[in-house]
């Protein structure tokens, strides 16, 4: 594989302020909530619309003539490592995963 720089202007990466979670008994507990003091950027997104972002990136994904999937995981110690799978229709965007995670590369994880 070959690293090439790519320049992507003023605005780039994701703003933290953009991260929404579903609320859930089990981990409820675990999630710094934002709030308008703390500056947490976990923001509160409810089932249902969860459930729409969802459909309309599986929609997306599936008009698309090439899609890109790459299992890995984050993580080096196996005893708190999480699986994981990322599917992208850029193929340019695949290979950038491959570099910043760890593949199963015939694992079991």
């Amino acid at each position: 594989m070959v690293l090439r720089p790519a320049h992507t202007g003023a605005k780039t990466g994701r703003t933290p302020k953009d991260k929404r979670v579903v609320r859930e008994p089990d981990s409820e507990a675990d999630i710094w909530w934002a709030t308008r003091e703390n500056g947490s950027p976990n923001f509160e997104m409810d089932e249902r619309t969860f459930l729409l972002n969802r459909e309309r990136a599986v929609d997306y994904l599936n008009m698309l003539d090439r899609l890109y999937v790459f299992d890995g995981y984050a993580g080096w110690d196996p005893a708190v490592r999480s699986a994981f799978r990322v599917a992208i229709g850029c193929e340019v965007r695949g290979r950038l995963n491959v570099g910043l995670a760890l593949s199963f590369r015939g694992e079991k994880v």
